[in-house]
């Protein structure tokens, strides 16, 4: 199932906004998805083993054989090894590390402010702290409210302290935490750090990833408009089809009246000359057939 496919399957199951960084989030997801699996196979399936033989023996079931030997060959390479090594010593200096589980940074901001809108309708009460404190606390703090490092604590006291100026400055605090957070922790080319995975504007990339994007956009619409023709040449054939057994039931049913009317009419011949040979036999003179001359 290649990539244009999957993304035109969430794009017609799910109802999803008309804005440009939507794709790129399917996207995105769909590859999360890709490696997470992909680090299954490898973990219990590839690692289970210890010769190539053995695992080419044992190939897992959700994948097929000739993919599951091209996977082989690519974990064995020296190349992807020195590449995985070169990964988990860059893994091991990450210094924003968050605690949130299965639950994504996105979650986490979307359910704690429903909660914090139940709780001001319910009591009345606005939270004084604003939102990029509150979220960096959640998903920075472990459960027994100590930080998962020292950066997150410190980078906590900047954010106090962004929060402090602004009250000085402006009289109230108008930072989006999207907003706070590039201030406070920088940014990346693909996304505001600390608030994972989330909307990519267009121009990221540059050119080339316009010309992604753009073509990515036309082969699913192409994608959904050969899916569309199909669609609707199949209703039109079982329209065709439907129309087709009505004439043929309607041809039947006038063939079927027909010949009882014809079965009627012999019958009626039948008893017509029944009459006449008895009329016969008991001599009643029956009129005779006029001749050519009385014509």
């Amino acid at each position: 199932m290649d990539l244009m496919y999957q993304i035109a399957v969430v794009q017609e199951k799910f109802t999803l906004p008309n804005q440009t960084y939507v794709l790129g989030v399917i996207i995105h997801q769909l590859r999360s998805h890709f490696n997470s699996w992909r680090y299954d196979l490898h973990r219990f399936h590839y690692k289970k083993y210890k010769t190539d033989e053995q695992r080419r023996a044992h190939c897992p079931s959700d994948i097929d054989p000739d993919q599951w030997n091209w996977l082989i060959n690519y974990w064995s390479d020296p190349k992807f090894k020195k590449m995985s090594e070169v990964n988990k010593e860059n893994r091991s200096k990450q210094t924003m590390l968050a605690r949130v589980g299965t639950k994504s940074i996105a979650r986490n901001l979307t359910e704690m402010r429903k909660d914090l809108e139940e709780n001001e309708q319910e009591n009345n009460e606005i939270s004084e702290q604003p939102e990029y404190m509150r979220l960096w606390e959640k998903v920075r703090k472990k459960k027994d409210g100590t930080w998962v490092d020292t950066n997150a604590k410190e980078k906590y006291k900047e954010m106090e302290n962004l929060h402090t100026t602004q009250m000085q400055e402006k009289g109230e605090d108008i930072l989006t935490t999207r907003e706070a957070y590039t201030i406070v922790l920088g940014h990346r080319s693909r996304y505001v750090r600390g608030m994972g995975p989330g909307p990519e504007p267009l121009e990221n990339g540059g050119l080339r990833g316009q010309r992604l994007r753009a073509q990515i956009q036309a082969e699913i619409e192409v994608e959904m408009t050969a899916r569309i023709q199909e669609e609707v040449e199949a209703r039109m054939a079982q329209k065709e089809s439907e129309v087709q057994a009505r004439i043929e039931q309607r041809e039947a049913e006038a063939e079927a009246r027909l010949a009882q009317k014809e079965a009627r009419l012999e019958q009626m011949e039948a008893q017509m000359r029944a009459v006449m040979q008895h009329l016969s036999k008991i001599g009643m003179p029956l009129s005779s057939q006029p001749t050519s001359a009385s014509r």
